[in-house]
């Protein structure tokens, strides 16, 4: 096989601003690496009382962990009762929690939805639980027991919705008229008392607010605050230094959601017009020096700042979009994105072992593996001229050709199944994708297409696009094949077609040209190889791209809304607010639109009209891999009736590849330039035409670019495979 790659500036009274020491340089975005895809959890542990329906909390100690639960009736017209409880459970092995006992149960009236589920906390051997801010209660470790402590309120209301724990202290958010919270720590009687209160921007003392998200490590509180009652507070972060304290917070941030352990501070904003989790160092009292944005590469298509965040046991994991993503220091005090829990809620880690809880209901627990490395992502474009890596099976025909513009690995035989797998290869969370073309159908229902996570030749999955006109997800089950999708798809010889299957965890997807066809939830087949496979037709397989990731949509805009926010303008050009097409009128020189957070693998797509050429030679296109103005590759149409794939480094341009193509005014393009690793492809309407191997670039941003043209374009999409 020919390449197989790895791939506030505020001053209130009675506040103290934090100052940010900054280096001269800007600070970038870190782009993100693939991380460990951790799909299904090592125990799933159900609500031992069928009388509860939701898990409001999670928390986790060692072998211990308390689940807090709760029930909504209603008994009578206008009445609204609320039961919770919570219960402990220890663990027993890696997929084993056995529930102990329960550690107490309330009766709630609730007047209205603002009643906060119930929290629970542990650390070090300390417990906590807040009974909808009704009361707080504190256990401590014994042996294989905990037991209750004696707390003492002082008639506090605490009524807020987290709790933490570190070094001794319970800290609870409260409503204090603001985003507040109180701490509590041991007296010499031995019962938990409040010792200090945190008031937050006055906001307005309304029964139904709730304290939000808080944090604390030794005597360090953090408390994000949102705006305030009059609006002239901003939102910013409160640190607070010491406990008790009298000093004034310092000022931080903007009020997204935070966390903190030790000397470094994660917060959910934007630092220098870059959004992402931000992370800060801590140089002396009252002064942090930002050290590091982490940016998804996801962030422009889908809700970008976290919902929250956590801190704990040199990890830093990040509620968003309804997954867990988990980052880790590495050796350069970077933090490197190591892998993503599917489907999990707020999480907390001890000894490597995260609790969660999904939307099924269930918490979730995953014995994280001792190393988080995945497998590299494997890709053949067969332009060595051989299938080196491939094993044909009986009554194949496979064999690398020559095509006009390319190498592909192609299938003759039209007598049955015809199958080739890739050797090397047996993974559990896995995704196989191609560049297909039929060439021969023999009969009515034939197909072709991929095969995953294979056993043997009685089981795997399978995708086949046939020329009935439909796209289906099939599995193989000791010989008897059964049916788990089907969707309409108009299908022709001598057409391309990208076709993508993936399997991670129980989720099974199909993608045929960028587009989801077909999606199944099945868990007969664990893990297994992939492979190409054809049924009485002849096709040529080519681009196969082999990985353990979903597929990512960087970006997808139609530019139906009538505002470039998301796209930043180069050049000499004159781009028009987006409103239906991405209009660029400008023919004077060379204009440039760039947009997305850097990243390594690229597929670029849009749809390209040139409306007006001023001269000879003048071009538009996609630019991939965009570091700044001089340095990034292309792939344009041209006047001159060719199509280029080209590389621009420090501003000297490298023909990488080129062909001719017709290219007409008024006349629609489908351009799409892809980047895996070293390997360049350019598409026009659906063919591929270019290709070159190129390792200058490793990562960048993507965008549009035109060159004394006037141009619209439409449907951008950027996707990541």
């Amino acid at each position: 096989m020919r390449d197989l790659l790895a791939i506030h500036s505020l001053s209130t009274r009675g506040l103290s601003l934090g100052l940010i020491a900054s280096a001269a340089m800007t600070i970038p975005a870190v782009s993100v690496a693939a991380p460990l895809i951790l799909a299904e959890p090592t125990a799933k542990v159900p609500i031992p009382d069928a009388r509860f329906d939701s898990v409001g909390d999670v928390a986790i100690d060692g072998d211990f962990m308390i689940m807090g639960v709760d029930h909504d009736y209603f008994p009578g017209p206008y009445e609204w009762w609320r039961t919770g409880a919570a219960y402990l459970f220890r663990r027993q092995d890696s997929r084993t929690w056995a529930p102990v006992r329960k550690l107490a149960e309330t009766n709630l009236s609730v007047w209205d939805d603002d009643v906060p589920p119930m929290q629970v906390a542990m650390r070090n051997g300390i417990a906590a639980m807040t009974w909808y801010g009704q009361q707080l209660l504190a256990f401590e470790r014994s042996g294989a027991d905990w037991v209750s402590a004696p707390v003492n309120l002082n008639q506090l209301g605490i009524q807020g919705t987290e709790l933490e724990i570190d070094g001794g202290t319970i800290l609870a958010s409260a409503d204090t008229c603001g985003n507040g919270g109180f701490a509590f720590r041991k007296d010499a009687t031995g019962s938990y008392v409040p010792v200090q209160r945190y008031d937050g921007a006055y906001r307005g003392c309304d029964a139904e607010q709730l304290g939000g998200d808080v944090d604390i490590s030794g005597s360090i509180v953090v408390i994000p605050q949102q705006y305030g009652e009059d609006g002239s507070t901003p939102p910013v972060l409160y640190i607070w230094e010491g406990i008790p304290t009298s000093a004034p917070p310092t000022l931080l941030g903007q009020g997204g959601a935070a966390s903190i352990q030790g000397d470094t501070l994660a917060e959910g904003g934007i630092y220098n017009n870059v959004s992402g989790t931000q992370i800060y160092r801590r140089q002396s009292a009252g002064v942090w020096s930002h050290e590091q944005t982490i940016a998804m590469p996801d962030g422009l298509q889908t809700t970008f700042l976290p919902a929250d965040l956590q801190m704990e046991d040199g990890f830093l994991m990040q509620g968003r979009n309804g997954n867990v993503q988990m980052f880790q220091r590495d050796s350069t005090g970077q933090f490197k994105y190591v892998a993503k829990l599917l489907d999990a809620g707020k999480a907390h880690i001890t000894q490597r072992r995260v609790v969660t809880h999904g939307s099924d209901g269930a918490v979730k627990v995953y014995e994280l593996p001792a190393s988080l490395s995945q497998p590299e992502l494997k890709q053949d474009d067969f332009q060595d001229a051989d299938a080196n890596g491939w094993e044909p099976q009986a009554g194949s025909s496979y064999a690398v050709v020559s095509t006009p513009y390319s190498y592909a690995y192609r299938q003759s035989s039209l007598v049955g199944n015809a199958m080739s797998l890739l050797t090397n290869i047996d993974w559990k969370n896995q995704s196989i994708q191609a560049d297909v073309k039929p060439t021969t159908f023999d009969g009515n229902d034939r197909w072709f297409g991929l095969i995953g996570r294979y056993i043997d030749p009685n089981n795997y999955y399978y995708v086949t696009v046939r020329n009935s006109n439909s796209v289906q997800l099939r599995k193989m089950v000791n010989g008897v094949f059964q049916s788990l999708g089907s969707a309409p798809l108009s299908v022709a010889v001598n057409r391309n077609y990208n076709v993508r299957f993936e399997a991670i965890g129980s989720l099974l997807r199909v993608y045929v040209d960028d587009v989801l066809a077909l999606e199944a939830n099945d868990s007969t087949h664990s893990h297994g190889r992939v492979g190409l496979m054809t049924y009485k037709t002849r096709a040529d397989f080519d681009n196969v791209i082999v990985d353990s990731q979903q597929s990512t949509t960087l970006l997808a805009d139609d530019f139906g809304v009538c505002n470039r926010r998301i796209w930043t303008v180069q050049g000499e050009g004159n781009w028009l607010d987006p409103c239906d097409t991405y209009a660029q009128t400008s023919t004077a020189g060379t204009a440039r639109t760039l947009t997305g957070v850097e990243t390594t693998h690229q597929n670029v797509k849009v749809k390209a009209i040139a409306t007006a050429f001023n001269g000879s030679d003048r071009w538009l296109g996609v630019m991939a891999r965009y570091v700044d103005p001089n340095n990034y590759y292309y792939l344009t149409i041209r006047s001159n009736n060719s199509v280029s794939l080209r590389r621009l480094k420090d501003g000297v341009i490298t023909i990488l590849d080129s062909a001719p193509l017709t290219v007409a005014l008024g006349t629609q393009y489908a351009l799409r330039l892809e980047v895996i690793g070293s390997s360049l492809r350019g598409y026009v309407n659906g063919a591929l035409m270019l290709e070159a191997k190129d390792a200058t670039f490793a990562k960048g941003k993507y965008g549009l670019v035109t060159y004394k043209t006037a141009a619209r374009f439409d449907d951008f999409l950027a996707t990541q495979p």
